[in-house]
């Protein structure tokens, strides 16, 4: 038991930083807690994030979604069709998976 202990102690003082939150998400948490949210300001910090904008293109284009015919190609578009707290829901998971995944470099 004290080995374990032991080693994972030494495991916590081997970590030499622990990776930050993703810019594009802390401005996107800031502009949608603002009591009256931009429309173009939360579209450019999608934007901003390539993935991101991607992730959010591609489930607004599912099934799940019922994507018009032609499929939706703009983070405006995006931000009409769903929501903003939809738009929250699905940033936040997306942004910490990459967080994680990045300190296990």
């Amino acid at each position: 038991m004290e080995n374990a202990r032991n080693e994972i102690i030494n495991k916590i003082r081997a970590i030499e930083d622990l990776p930050s939150f993703p810019p594009a998400l802390t401005h996107l948490n800031t502009e949608m807690n603002k009591p009256e949210i931009d429309l173009a300001a939360v579209s450019r910090t999608i934007e901003s994030d390539p993935a991101l904008a991607a992730y959010i293109l591609k489930i607004v284009n599912s099934a799940y979604y019922i994507a018009i015919q032609g499929g939706i190609f703009s983070i405006n578009q995006a931000l009409m069709r769903i929501g903003f707290s939809e738009v929250r829901k699905l940033a936040s998971p997306m942004e910490q998976s990459r967080c994680s995944w990045t300190s296990r470099r």
